[in-house]
Protein backbone atom coordinates (compact mmCIF):
# COMPACT_ATOMS: atom_id res chain seq x y z
CA UNK A 1 0.00 0.00 0.00
CA UNK A 2 0.92 3.68 -0.20
CA UNK A 3 2.15 3.57 3.56
CA UNK A 4 5.12 1.21 2.84
CA UNK A 5 6.25 2.64 -0.43
CA UNK A 6 5.67 6.44 0.83
CA UNK A 7 7.57 4.85 4.08
CA UNK A 8 10.49 3.66 1.38
CA UNK A 9 10.96 6.25 -0.53
CA UNK A 10 11.33 8.55 2.36
CA UNK A 11 15.09 7.53 2.66
CA UNK A 12 16.42 9.02 -0.66
CA UNK A 13 18.40 11.67 -0.74
CA UNK A 14 21.34 13.99 -1.83
CA UNK A 15 24.58 14.42 -0.10
CA UNK A 16 28.21 12.83 1.39
CA UNK A 17 27.95 10.03 3.84
CA UNK A 18 30.05 9.68 6.89
CA UNK A 19 30.85 6.19 6.91
CA UNK A 20 31.16 5.86 10.74
CA UNK A 21 27.78 6.75 11.28
CA UNK A 22 26.17 5.00 8.49
CA UNK A 23 25.45 2.53 10.78
CA UNK A 24 23.61 4.77 13.29
CA UNK A 25 21.69 6.00 10.76
CA UNK A 26 20.48 2.35 9.36
CA UNK A 27 19.61 1.70 12.81
CA UNK A 28 17.77 4.70 13.49
CA UNK A 29 15.76 4.19 10.45
CA UNK A 30 14.63 0.48 10.49
CA UNK A 31 13.20 0.73 14.15
CA UNK A 32 10.39 2.63 12.73
CA UNK A 33 9.69 -1.24 11.31
CA UNK A 34 10.96 -3.05 14.48
CA UNK A 35 9.33 -1.35 16.80
CA UNK A 36 5.47 -2.75 16.69
CA UNK A 37 2.30 -1.18 15.59
CA UNK A 38 3.18 2.76 14.99
CA UNK A 39 0.25 4.94 13.40
CA UNK A 40 0.99 7.46 10.79
CA UNK A 41 -0.03 10.70 9.32
CA UNK A 42 1.46 11.92 5.46
CA UNK A 43 1.73 14.81 4.10
CA UNK A 44 2.19 14.63 0.31
CA UNK A 45 2.87 17.23 -2.24
CA UNK A 46 4.31 19.01 -5.46
CA UNK A 47 3.37 21.71 -7.76
CA UNK A 48 0.53 19.54 -9.15
CA UNK A 49 -0.86 18.34 -6.25
CA UNK A 50 -1.91 17.78 -2.48
CA UNK A 51 -2.84 15.03 -0.20
CA UNK A 52 -3.35 13.23 3.19
CA UNK A 53 -2.55 10.29 3.66
CA UNK A 54 -3.33 8.33 7.36
CA UNK A 55 -3.17 4.43 8.63
CA UNK A 56 -1.73 1.64 10.80
CA UNK A 57 0.76 -0.55 9.90
CA UNK A 58 1.71 -3.54 11.99
CA UNK A 59 4.92 -4.10 10.77
CA UNK A 60 5.62 -7.38 8.66
CA UNK A 61 1.82 -8.13 9.18
CA UNK A 62 -1.29 -5.70 8.48
CA UNK A 63 -1.85 -2.36 7.12
CA UNK A 64 -5.20 -0.17 7.66
CA UNK A 65 -5.53 2.76 5.61
CA UNK A 66 -8.18 5.16 6.17
CA UNK A 67 -9.16 8.66 4.97
CA UNK A 68 -7.26 11.11 7.34
CA UNK A 69 -11.01 12.95 7.52
CA UNK A 70 -14.88 13.19 6.78
CA UNK A 71 -13.75 15.82 4.17
CA UNK A 72 -10.98 13.15 1.98
CA UNK A 73 -12.75 13.17 -1.13
CA UNK A 74 -12.57 9.09 -3.09
CA UNK A 75 -10.55 7.60 -0.53
CA UNK A 76 -11.23 3.96 0.28
CA UNK A 77 -10.40 2.05 3.97
CA UNK A 78 -8.38 -0.57 2.62
CA UNK A 79 -7.20 -3.21 5.20
CA UNK A 80 -4.19 -5.60 4.07
CA UNK A 81 -2.72 -9.06 6.32
CA UNK A 82 -0.73 -10.89 4.89
CA UNK A 83 -1.31 -10.91 1.45
CA UNK A 84 -4.83 -10.25 1.43
CA UNK A 85 -6.85 -6.47 0.53
CA UNK A 86 -10.18 -5.42 1.61
CA UNK A 87 -11.51 -2.21 0.59
CA UNK A 88 -14.65 0.12 2.10
CA UNK A 89 -16.01 3.09 -0.21
CA UNK A 90 -18.44 3.90 2.17
CA UNK A 91 -21.02 0.22 1.68
CA UNK A 92 -19.39 -1.46 3.57
CA UNK A 93 -15.87 -3.95 3.36
CA UNK A 94 -15.64 -6.27 0.19
CA UNK A 95 -12.45 -8.15 -0.47
CA UNK A 96 -10.24 -6.76 -3.51
CA UNK A 97 -8.02 -10.12 -4.35
CA UNK A 98 -4.51 -10.23 -3.41
CA UNK A 99 -1.74 -8.02 -2.88
CA UNK A 100 0.88 -9.41 -5.70
CA UNK A 101 3.90 -7.30 -4.87
CA UNK A 102 5.38 -7.33 -1.31
CA UNK A 103 6.14 -3.57 -0.04
CA UNK A 104 8.06 -4.43 3.12
CA UNK A 105 10.77 -1.88 3.99
CA UNK A 106 13.73 -3.89 4.24
CA UNK A 107 12.84 -5.34 0.51
CA UNK A 108 12.90 -1.86 -0.69
CA UNK A 109 15.77 -0.20 1.15
CA UNK A 110 18.16 -3.03 -0.67
CA UNK A 111 16.82 -1.51 -3.86
CA UNK A 112 18.61 2.03 -3.30
CA UNK A 113 22.25 3.29 -2.97
CA UNK A 114 22.02 5.77 -0.98
CA UNK A 115 24.32 7.74 1.78
CA UNK A 116 23.57 8.63 5.46
CA UNK A 117 25.01 11.43 7.76
CA UNK A 118 24.24 12.12 11.12
CA UNK A 119 23.27 15.73 11.99
CA UNK A 120 23.79 15.53 16.02
CA UNK A 121 21.13 17.11 18.43
CA UNK A 122 18.98 19.16 17.59
CA UNK A 123 16.00 21.69 19.07
CA UNK A 124 12.75 22.19 17.18
CA UNK A 125 9.59 23.74 18.70
CA UNK A 126 11.23 22.79 22.27
CA UNK A 127 11.60 19.17 21.46
CA UNK A 128 14.96 17.72 21.65
CA UNK A 129 15.45 15.21 18.53
CA UNK A 130 19.13 13.24 17.14
CA UNK A 131 18.79 14.07 13.29
CA UNK A 132 19.72 12.08 10.15
CA UNK A 133 20.19 12.95 6.72
CA UNK A 134 19.79 10.18 3.66
CA UNK A 135 21.12 11.27 0.28
CA UNK A 136 20.14 8.70 -3.24
CA UNK A 137 22.97 8.19 -5.61
CA UNK A 138 20.68 6.62 -8.04
CA UNK A 139 18.13 8.52 -10.31
CA UNK A 140 16.72 11.82 -9.58
CA UNK A 141 18.40 13.90 -6.69
CA UNK A 142 16.11 13.80 -3.11
CA UNK A 143 16.92 14.21 0.36
CA UNK A 144 15.58 12.52 3.42
CA UNK A 145 15.68 13.89 7.13
CA UNK A 146 14.75 11.37 9.81
CA UNK A 147 14.14 12.87 13.38
CA UNK A 148 14.27 10.34 16.29
CA UNK A 149 13.01 10.52 20.29
CA UNK A 150 16.61 10.32 21.89
CA UNK A 151 14.57 9.25 24.65
CA UNK A 152 13.22 6.02 23.00
CA UNK A 153 15.03 5.99 20.15
CA UNK A 154 12.04 5.93 17.78
CA UNK A 155 11.82 7.85 14.55
CA UNK A 156 8.96 10.65 14.82
CA UNK A 157 9.00 12.29 11.75
CA UNK A 158 10.44 11.34 8.15
CA UNK A 159 10.95 15.02 5.98
CA UNK A 160 11.22 13.78 2.48
CA UNK A 161 12.43 16.50 -0.78
CA UNK A 162 12.13 15.39 -4.21
CA UNK A 163 9.61 15.36 -7.16
CA UNK A 164 7.63 14.30 -4.84
CA UNK A 165 7.76 15.95 -0.95
CA UNK A 166 6.17 13.91 2.19
CA UNK A 167 6.34 15.15 5.72
CA UNK A 168 5.12 11.83 8.06
CA UNK A 169 4.79 11.68 11.77
CA UNK A 170 4.84 8.17 13.75
CA UNK A 171 3.19 7.51 16.96
CA UNK A 172 4.01 4.11 18.73
CA UNK A 173 1.29 1.71 20.75
CA UNK A 174 1.36 -1.83 21.00
CA UNK A 175 -2.38 -1.94 21.66
CA UNK A 176 -3.06 -1.21 18.26
CA UNK A 177 -4.65 -4.49 16.28
CA UNK A 178 -5.83 -4.76 12.43
CA UNK A 179 -8.28 -7.20 12.20
CA UNK A 180 -9.68 -9.17 9.07
CA UNK A 181 -13.01 -7.00 7.98
CA UNK A 182 -16.60 -8.22 8.48
CA UNK A 183 -17.82 -8.70 5.05
CA UNK A 184 -21.27 -8.93 4.13
CA UNK A 185 -21.87 -8.49 0.50
CA UNK A 186 -25.70 -8.76 0.30
CA UNK A 187 -26.44 -5.72 2.93
CA UNK A 188 -23.41 -3.75 0.75
CA UNK A 189 -25.36 -4.00 -2.38
CA UNK A 190 -28.49 -3.06 -0.34
CA UNK A 191 -27.49 -0.20 1.07
CA UNK A 192 -26.09 1.08 -1.83
CA UNK A 193 -29.41 0.63 -3.89
CA UNK A 194 -31.65 2.11 -1.30
CA UNK A 195 -28.98 5.19 -1.48
CA UNK A 196 -29.49 5.57 -5.36
CA UNK A 197 -33.17 5.57 -4.83
CA UNK A 198 -33.54 7.97 -2.01
CA UNK A 199 -30.63 10.21 -4.45
CA UNK A 200 -33.19 10.08 -7.39
CA UNK A 201 -36.05 10.63 -4.97
CA UNK A 202 -34.67 13.76 -3.81
CA UNK A 203 -34.23 15.45 -6.94
CA UNK A 204 -36.77 17.86 -8.53
CA UNK A 205 -38.72 15.28 -11.10
CA UNK A 206 -39.02 18.09 -13.22
CA UNK A 207 -34.98 18.44 -13.35
CA UNK A 208 -34.50 15.02 -14.00
CA UNK A 209 -36.93 14.97 -16.87
CA UNK A 210 -35.03 17.78 -18.66
CA UNK A 211 -31.93 15.66 -18.39
CA UNK A 212 -33.17 12.90 -19.82
CA UNK A 213 -34.94 14.74 -22.60
CA UNK A 214 -31.62 16.01 -23.04
CA UNK A 215 -29.80 13.44 -23.51
CA UNK A 216 -32.23 11.58 -25.52
CA UNK A 217 -31.93 14.67 -27.87
CA UNK A 218 -28.31 14.21 -28.10
CA UNK A 219 -28.58 10.82 -28.77
CA UNK A 220 -30.75 11.31 -32.14
CA UNK A 221 -28.07 13.62 -34.07
CA UNK A 222 -25.33 13.12 -35.41
CA UNK A 223 -21.94 15.26 -33.41
CA UNK A 224 -18.11 14.77 -33.21
CA UNK A 225 -16.69 14.48 -30.08
CA UNK A 226 -13.57 14.44 -27.67
CA UNK A 227 -12.99 12.57 -24.53
CA UNK A 228 -10.42 14.12 -21.96
CA UNK A 229 -8.64 11.10 -20.07
CA UNK A 230 -7.34 11.20 -16.42
CA UNK A 231 -5.96 8.33 -16.04
CA UNK A 232 -1.98 8.70 -16.59
CA UNK A 233 -1.98 5.64 -19.23
CA UNK A 234 -4.79 7.47 -21.03
CA UNK A 235 -4.49 9.70 -23.62
CA UNK A 236 -8.46 10.74 -24.14
CA UNK A 237 -10.58 9.69 -27.10
CA UNK A 238 -11.49 11.63 -30.39
CA UNK A 239 -14.46 10.13 -32.24
CA UNK A 240 -17.58 10.43 -34.29
CA UNK A 241 -21.00 9.24 -33.31
CA UNK A 242 -24.29 9.08 -35.47
CA UNK A 243 -27.80 7.73 -35.10
CA UNK A 244 -29.17 5.49 -34.61
CA UNK A 245 -25.81 3.97 -32.80
CA UNK A 246 -22.82 4.16 -35.40
CA UNK A 247 -19.09 5.14 -33.70
CA UNK A 248 -16.23 5.87 -35.33
CA UNK A 249 -13.08 6.63 -32.56
CA UNK A 250 -8.88 6.99 -31.92
CA UNK A 251 -7.85 6.28 -28.86
CA UNK A 252 -4.50 6.86 -27.57
CA UNK A 253 -2.94 4.84 -24.41
CA UNK A 254 -0.24 6.94 -22.91
CA UNK A 255 1.54 3.79 -21.53
CA UNK A 256 3.05 2.44 -24.53
CA UNK A 257 1.73 -0.91 -23.85
CA UNK A 258 -0.74 -0.57 -26.54
CA UNK A 259 -0.36 1.53 -29.83
CA UNK A 260 -3.06 4.19 -30.97
CA UNK A 261 -6.23 2.45 -31.66
CA UNK A 262 -8.88 3.04 -34.76
CA UNK A 263 -12.00 1.67 -35.03
CA UNK A 264 -15.55 1.57 -36.37
CA UNK A 265 -18.72 0.48 -35.64
CA UNK A 266 -22.06 0.51 -37.57
CA UNK A 267 -24.66 -1.06 -34.88
CA UNK A 268 -27.94 -2.05 -34.75
CA UNK A 269 -30.23 0.56 -32.44
CA UNK A 270 -30.12 -0.97 -28.85
CA UNK A 271 -33.49 1.06 -27.89
CA UNK A 272 -35.19 -0.05 -31.07
CA UNK A 273 -37.10 -3.46 -29.01
CA UNK A 274 -40.09 -2.99 -27.61
CA UNK A 275 -38.71 -3.12 -24.30
CA UNK A 276 -36.67 -0.09 -24.68
CA UNK A 277 -32.70 0.15 -23.99
CA UNK A 278 -30.84 -3.57 -24.60
CA UNK A 279 -27.33 -3.91 -23.76
CA UNK A 280 -27.11 -7.15 -25.14
CA UNK A 281 -27.32 -5.60 -28.60
CA UNK A 282 -24.17 -2.76 -27.59
CA UNK A 283 -20.75 -4.78 -28.29
CA UNK A 284 -18.56 -4.26 -25.70
CA UNK A 285 -16.15 -1.72 -26.86
CA UNK A 286 -19.17 0.64 -26.88
CA UNK A 287 -20.90 0.10 -23.57
CA UNK A 288 -18.19 2.07 -21.91
CA UNK A 289 -18.83 5.06 -24.70
CA UNK A 290 -22.76 4.51 -24.38
CA UNK A 291 -22.31 4.88 -20.33
CA UNK A 292 -20.12 8.27 -21.01
CA UNK A 293 -22.10 9.99 -23.76
CA UNK A 294 -26.13 8.62 -23.10
CA UNK A 295 -26.12 7.94 -19.33
CA UNK A 296 -29.54 5.56 -18.24
CA UNK A 297 -31.83 6.35 -15.67
CA UNK A 298 -30.55 3.74 -13.83
CA UNK A 299 -27.25 4.93 -14.23
CA UNK A 300 -27.77 8.49 -12.88
CA UNK A 301 -28.66 9.44 -9.05
CA UNK A 302 -29.53 12.75 -8.17
CA UNK A 303 -30.05 15.77 -10.62
CA UNK A 304 -29.84 19.42 -9.99
CA UNK A 305 -31.12 22.41 -12.41
CA UNK A 306 -28.29 24.94 -11.60
CA UNK A 307 -29.59 27.59 -13.74
CA UNK A 308 -27.22 29.34 -16.40
CA UNK A 309 -23.64 29.62 -16.86
CA UNK A 310 -21.13 31.92 -19.14
CA UNK A 311 -18.08 29.81 -20.63
CA UNK A 312 -16.22 31.41 -23.21
CA UNK A 313 -18.72 34.25 -24.26
CA UNK A 314 -21.42 31.55 -24.49
CA UNK A 315 -24.52 31.45 -22.24
CA UNK A 316 -25.50 27.32 -21.53
CA UNK A 317 -27.89 25.83 -19.31
CA UNK A 318 -26.27 23.68 -16.28
CA UNK A 319 -27.51 20.57 -15.07
CA UNK A 320 -25.32 18.57 -12.43
CA UNK A 321 -25.79 15.10 -11.74
CA UNK A 322 -24.46 12.27 -10.05
CA UNK A 323 -23.92 9.23 -12.59
CA UNK A 324 -23.52 5.47 -10.69
CA UNK A 325 -21.58 2.00 -12.12
CA UNK A 326 -21.98 -1.42 -10.89
CA UNK A 327 -18.85 -2.44 -9.26
CA UNK A 328 -17.62 -4.87 -6.45
CA UNK A 329 -21.46 -6.14 -6.18
CA UNK A 330 -22.60 -2.68 -5.86
CA UNK A 331 -24.38 0.48 -7.50
CA UNK A 332 -21.53 2.84 -6.42
CA UNK A 333 -21.40 7.00 -6.80
CA UNK A 334 -18.71 7.13 -9.50
CA UNK A 335 -18.62 10.77 -10.24
CA UNK A 336 -20.60 14.33 -10.14
CA UNK A 337 -20.88 15.52 -13.36
CA UNK A 338 -22.02 18.52 -15.05
CA UNK A 339 -23.93 19.11 -18.76
CA UNK A 340 -23.68 22.44 -20.43
CA UNK A 341 -26.59 22.60 -22.79
CA UNK A 342 -27.22 24.81 -25.72
CA UNK A 343 -30.31 27.02 -24.97
CA UNK A 344 -31.31 27.15 -28.51
CA UNK A 345 -30.77 23.63 -29.71
CA UNK A 346 -31.11 22.10 -26.80
CA UNK A 347 -27.95 19.90 -27.15
CA UNK A 348 -25.72 18.64 -24.78
CA UNK A 349 -22.60 20.45 -25.86
CA UNK A 350 -20.17 19.98 -22.71
CA UNK A 351 -19.55 17.67 -19.86
CA UNK A 352 -17.57 18.21 -16.99
CA UNK A 353 -16.33 16.45 -14.21
CA UNK A 354 -15.93 17.21 -10.50
CA UNK A 355 -12.77 17.10 -8.80
CA UNK A 356 -10.59 18.05 -6.11
CA UNK A 357 -8.61 21.03 -6.33
CA UNK A 358 -4.96 20.21 -6.88
CA UNK A 359 -3.51 22.37 -4.08
CA UNK A 360 -6.47 22.13 -1.58
CA UNK A 361 -7.95 18.39 -2.27
CA UNK A 362 -11.29 19.95 0.34
CA UNK A 363 -12.08 21.89 -2.24
CA UNK A 364 -14.01 21.10 -5.47
CA UNK A 365 -13.71 22.34 -8.75
CA UNK A 366 -15.63 21.43 -12.20
CA UNK A 367 -13.37 20.54 -15.65
CA UNK A 368 -14.09 18.99 -18.84
CA UNK A 369 -14.19 15.89 -20.08
CA UNK A 370 -16.29 15.92 -22.74
CA UNK A 371 -17.07 18.00 -25.57
CA UNK A 372 -19.36 18.05 -28.73
CA UNK A 373 -19.75 19.50 -31.77
CA UNK A 374 -22.78 18.98 -33.79
CA UNK A 375 -23.21 18.25 -37.46
CA UNK A 376 -24.74 16.22 -40.27
CA UNK A 377 -22.65 13.25 -41.46
CA UNK A 378 -23.30 9.32 -41.75
CA UNK A 379 -20.50 6.94 -39.74
CA UNK A 380 -19.06 4.44 -42.61
CA UNK A 381 -16.45 2.20 -42.71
Amino acid sequence: MRAFIWGALAVLGAFPALADCRDDAWAARSRIEASGPYRYERHVWNQNFRRQECGVIDPGRAEHEYPCSDRAYGQYEVIVIDSKVWENDGLGWFPSGERLNSFSLPELFARFKEEASCLGVVTEDGRTFEKYLFASKEGKASIARLFVDPSSGLPVRMEWDGSVNSVTTYTYDPALRIEIPAVDLEQRRATSLARFDAAVSASDPACRARFFETVERGRKASFRFSRQGFMSHDGGTMGAFSPPFSFRFHHLDLSQHYPPRDATYIADDPWAGPNGYDETKVYADLKYLRWELMPLPDEVGGTRCMGKDLVEGHEYDVIDYDIYGDDHSAKRLIQTRRMQIDPISRLPIRIQIQRPDWHDPSQQRFIDIQTRHYEPFVVTR
